[in-house]
Parts: structure tokens; sequence; C-alpha cells
């Protein structure tokens, strides 16, 4: 596993253990093999460094997605780009799931957005290489840029 994905693990799994908590703190080191650890507690046999992770849980009057109640939803209100003031595209690729997660959280919350398939059109990939992508899902939502999906900070960055 890469590194980068070992650190999105270990967000999200900060992320699930609890939506209240702001801050959290970790420590990541290497062994004499290379591999990489990350643990709330510092290793007593290697030389770690100290992590401040912030978790932004999402707003409490957050719409939610699915009623507990079984009562059905009247469905999802239309977020435009005008009354946003913001222009939201999502560059991505077929076969990418995170891609397909955020366009359905688009969906689902009635968010209108521009998808650009990176490996189809090559303006598309250049506009993505001009913006730094280094990686899908990324999504621009006005003058902010996102690199892969967190629905917190989507709808943060959406106002939602």
């Amino acid at each position: 596993m890469s590194r980068i994905a070992l650190a999105a693990l270990f967000v999200i799994l900060m992320q699930l253990a609890g939506t209240a908590v702001e801050a959290a703190s970790a420590y990541k080191w290497r062994d004499t093999n290379g591999k990489l650890y990350f643990s709330d507690k510092p290793p007593v046999q290697h030389k770690a460094e100290y992590i401040d992770i912030k978790v932004t849980a999402p707003s409490v009057d957050a719409a939610p997605l699915y009623q507990s109640s079984g009562a059905k939803q009247s469905g999802p209100k239309t977020v435009s780009p005008d009354k946003l003031n913001k222009k939201v595209v999502m560059y991505s690729t077929s076969w990418c799931p995170v891609c397909k997660t955020a366009k359905q959280f688009f969906q689902q919350n009635g968010v209108d957005f521009v998808e650009k398939d990176i490996e189809k059109s090559t303006s598309a990939e250049q506009e993505y290489k001009r913006l730094g992508g280094n990686g899908v899902p990324l999504i621009v939502v006005g003058d902010n840029t996102m690199s892969g999906f967190s629905e917190g900070h989507m709808r943060s960055l959406l106002g939602l």
C-alpha cells in the first residue's frame, strides 16, 4: 500500500472514530525496513514524527442524505452555480470509484457540476495538469481545489 493511501486510510479511520473530534494527535515513523507506520502513541524503538490532525465534522444543520424514519424525502434542492457564485468542475476518470462517490454526492444534493474525463479529453487533461492534478478526482469549487473527495469538506466549500 502506498504512503499516500496509508495516510488517507488513517485520516478516514480518524474521522470514523468520532465526528465530534476536532483535533487529534498521531505519530508516523518508518521501521528498519522502510515500512511506514501511523499510531496515536509514539513508538518505543523508533524516532517518530508528531502529526497534528484537524478533523472537521459535518455541520449539525446540514441536510441529511437519508431519513431514518422511513419517510420519503421530497428530493434535494438544486444548488446552482449562480446561487453559489461558484462553478463546480470535477476532473475524473471512468474507472475511479472516488469519482463515482463524488458524482453521486453532487446528484443526491442537487449540485450542478461539470465533469471532465481526463482520459477522454486532451483539453480536460491539459486543464487538470495546469491545476497541478496528481490524482482523481480533482474538484474545483470557485477558487478552491480539492484533491480526492471528502463529503464534509465539500459541504463546507458549497455552503451546504
